[in-house]
């Protein structure tokens, strides 16, 4: 239901928020797998949705820097 599609993508941009705030660099997030329909991108990430399993979200983010602490990290 779209309450659920919603829902996902409010679960992934906290992982978005939560990942730039402890300092990773958030490459892509998004909803469904293969074939996005829809594809936004937003500072340095790329926002998908895909016609696939729309209820599955991801992100994706590379490492911080090493001075960040593990507090910090682990909160992502």
């Amino acid at each position: 239901s779209a309450c659920m599609f919603v829902t996902v993508w409010v679960h992934e941009l906290g992982h978005v928020i939560a990942g730039r705030v402890c300092g990773f660099s958030v490459n892509s997030a998004g909803t469904g797998l293969r074939g996005p329909f829809l594809r936004v991108r937003i500072a340095r990430t790329i926002f998908y949705a895909g016609f696939r399993y729309p209820l599955h979200g991801f992100t994706f983010a590379t490492l911080p820097p090493a001075g960040v602490s593990r507090t910090r990290a682990a909160l992502f």
